[in-house]
């Protein structure tokens, strides 16, 4: 599967990390200075640019991709990056989710709004709830 991920934060990383285990991924992150860097860490395509920049999406190949993962801090941003991959014909649209209130930015895209915190939320209550041995 294509993936690309907007935004080379630390999110955005520990997620390119593990999807490239299987899969081809490109990051696109909009600091120059964490692009290089980035570039040099990881395996992954990374390019410079703002994914909300229909160019930058073409030059990524949206129009190749299976997925495209929002995963910057911004909530309105991640909104706008899922509406422009949708009309690259992104099939699987996700977003990082910051606030809660402001899932209703993704109705438009039709994008999977993940809350981060929710998540892990209920990752610690399932380990306090398991039965202890």
């Amino acid at each position: 599967m294509r993936v690309i991920i907007a935004g080379g934060g630390e999110f955005g990383v520990r997620l390119a990390e593990d999807l490239a285990k299987e899969n081809e991924v490109i990051i696109v992150e909009k600091d120059e200075g964490r692009a290089e860097y980035l570039g040099e860490k990881l395996s992954s395509i990374v390019l410079f640019g703002d994914a909300g920049d229909k160019q930058v999406l073409k030059h990524a190949n949206a129009e190749k991709c299976d997925a495209l993962f929002a995963a910057t801090g911004d909530d309105k941003v991640n909104s706008d990056i899922c509406e422009l991959a949708k009309s690259f014909g992104i099939k699987r649209l996700v977003a990082r989710l910051n606030d809660p209130g402001k899932s209703y930015l993704f109705s438009k895209s039709g994008a999977a709004a993940i809350n981060i915190m929710d998540s892990a939320v209920r990752e610690f209550r399932k380990v306090i709830e398991k039965p202890h041995k």
